[in-house]
């Protein structure tokens, strides 16, 4: 899981999201990975970044903007066929 410092209390859930976001992708980029966000994949759903490998390797990251929105995540699974590993990201506590 990659977590990325967002205070919740002072940001509302489209700006922490985007932040996470963000950081998810400048981590993968220093790992030598190429980044698209928003991705629409063939069974209609939206992906939040996926992310491409040197040699190949397909990762796919949902973004939460809360531990509570993880929680109640009931589509990851629907991105699983399209990637060679899942990850979730969310905003450290407070």
């Amino acid at each position: 899981m990659f977590l990325y410092p967002v205070a919740m209390n002072d940001r509302n859930r489209p700006q922490i999201t985007s932040e996470v976001t963000e950081g998810v992708c400048r981590l993968l980029y220093h790992h030598r990975m190429a980044c698209l966000t928003e991705l629409r994949l063939g069974n209609g759903r939206r992906l939040d970044v996926l992310a491409l490998g040197e040699k190949g390797d397909l990762w796919a990251i949902e973004v939460k903007s809360s531990i509570e929105d993880f929680r109640v995540d009931q589509k990851w699974e629907s991105y699983l066929d399209y990637c060679d590993r899942f990850f979730f990201a969310v905003p450290m506590s407070d």
